[in-house]
């Protein structure tokens, strides 16, 4: 809850900073100041292992799951104000194969994912600051830039090789069951596939340029948002992210 809130505050600043009605001088500084003791709470309140394995873990669970329930909700229930927006219009995924990705995606999200998370202190503490104060605002969106230049650069070459015919026959056609998209489909792989090719690129940037956990919250929460987009299945207007067609063509044709 605190550290929503927190985030909730760091918006609030920004968007103080850079809208034509910014918010007067002293405000901003006050959110500032009121920013700073949030995280110097957090960082008093909460382990090492708490901040850098617990906490990451439940933000995933969170952002997953907060995407996902209402994407859930479009398949299961559609509507037509719904279905004009998705791709594949009037198909659905069988429920028997629905079910298997959502067990595959849960038992994943149960097993794998908090065994390599909570056993993660060792590098991320040496490679992650906590520190007090926060960074700069220009030193997160830098980060953040670099971030997804070394994400895709990684993803794209691990899942190029995923591709290659043992790979994709023993590991990867996992992933392309769901031939219809669908958001949890995201996480659904074998675990060597959802560690390499999943959290290998999302966490390779930060331990690369020693960011503040801060920044790794944040860049987390974003790379969520975006695989999770790709699978979805739809194509709504305004996204901020790439077009979801293009996933949405790749899942069906398999090795192509």
């Amino acid at each position: 809850i605190y550290f929503f809130f927190f985030i909730d505050t760091v918006t609030t600043v920004f968007y103080s900073l850079f809208l034509d009605d910014a918010l007067p001088i002293y405000k901003r500084w006050l959110l500032l100041f009121f920013a700073q003791k949030m995280w110097a709470w957090f960082i008093a309140n909460t382990s090492p292992w708490t901040s850098y394995c617990l906490v990451p873990w439940i933000l995933h669970q969170v952002v997953f799951w907060a995407i996902n329930v209402p994407l859930l909700m479009f398949h299961l229930w559609p509507t037509s104000f719904i279905e004009q927006f998705k791709i594949q219009q009037h198909r659905q995924l069988p429920p028997n194969k629905f079910k298997k990705i959502l067990a595959g995606v849960l038992l994943l999200q149960h097993t794998v994912l908090p065994l390599v998370m909570f056993t993660s202190l060792p590098v991320m503490s040496t490679r992650i600051s906590r520190d007090f104060p926060l960074p700069e605002w220009y030193h997160v969106v830098f980060h953040l830039f670099v971030f997804m230049i070394i994400e895709d650069t990684v993803f794209f070459w691990t899942h190029r090789a995923l591709h290659l015919p043992w790979l994709y026959r023993h590991v990867h056609y996992i992933h392309h069951q769901a031939d219809v998209t669908i958001g949890i489909a995201a996480e659904y792989a074998r675990p060597l596939e959802f560690v390499f090719g999943n959290l290998v690129p999302t966490i390779a940037g930060p331990l690369l340029l020693n960011t503040h956990l801060l920044t790794y919250y944040i860049w987390m929460t974003i790379r969520i948002f975006e695989t999770v987009h790709a699978h979805s299945g739809y194509r709504f207007p305004y996204s901020p992210f790439e077009d979801s067609r293009y996933h949405n063509y790749h899942h069906p044709n398999r090795k192509n």
